[in-house]
């Protein structure tokens, strides 16, 4: 974290981006990467996904789909207080969230002009949770609740696995949330 001293009379555009820039080669080679792997998933499907999961999580794996036994495990590993409280805490983000969802509306600005505005939720989003070295089940929650609440349709989280399994924390997140699919990936 860097501590920027703001003068009393702002920062220019200039400043910002000058703050802001990222390393460009660093980002570049990173980008390259990345997109090499895309292009080999992309080819490849499943065969490469479980080839990088092995060579990236150490875990060599049959299925990348959770089972609803793992599901059940997790539920038994955490217990009904850690359960309730992440209950609780989604039923208070959907709360909220349900405060600022927007409705579709139409009016009759005037005689043969129609104003409005129209929200569809989309169909489908993927939630990546970090999983590798700690256990984020907040970040399930957090980014799952509010695209139940707009109305997606599927809700698709992917979690990197550690020994071939997802922390019991996240699964249970996942389920107070009300994600679906869950993917070791």
């Amino acid at each position: 974290m860097e501590w920027i001293d703001v003068p009393s009379e702002g920062l220019t555009l200039r400043d910002i981006r000058r703050i802001t820039k990222r390393d460009q080669a660093e980002s570049e080679d990173i980008r390259k990467a990345v997109e090499a792997i895309l292009a080999d998933i992309e080819q490849r499907g499943d065969a490469a996904v479980r080839e990088y999961t092995k060579r990236f999580d150490g875990v060599d794996l049959d299925s990348f789909l959770v089972s609803p036994e793992e599901i059940d495990t997790a539920v038994d590993i955490v217990g009904p207080d850690f359960m309730a409280i992440l209950e609780e805490a989604a039923a208070n983000i959907r709360a909220y969230h349900e405060r600022q969802v927007e409705q579709t509306w139409i009016d009759t600005f005037r005689p043969g002009v129609r104003l409005g505005a129209k929200f569809t939720p989309i169909q489908r989003v993927g939630v990546y949770v970090p999983g590798g070295t700690a256990a984020y089940p907040s970040s399930v929650i957090m980014n799952a609740v509010p695209a139940s609440v707009a109305g997606v349709g599927e809700i698709i989280m992917m979690v990197p696995p550690k020994n071939g399994k997802i922390n019991p924390y996240v699964l249970i997140a996942a389920r107070a949330a009300g994600v679906k699919k869950i993917y070791k990936i």
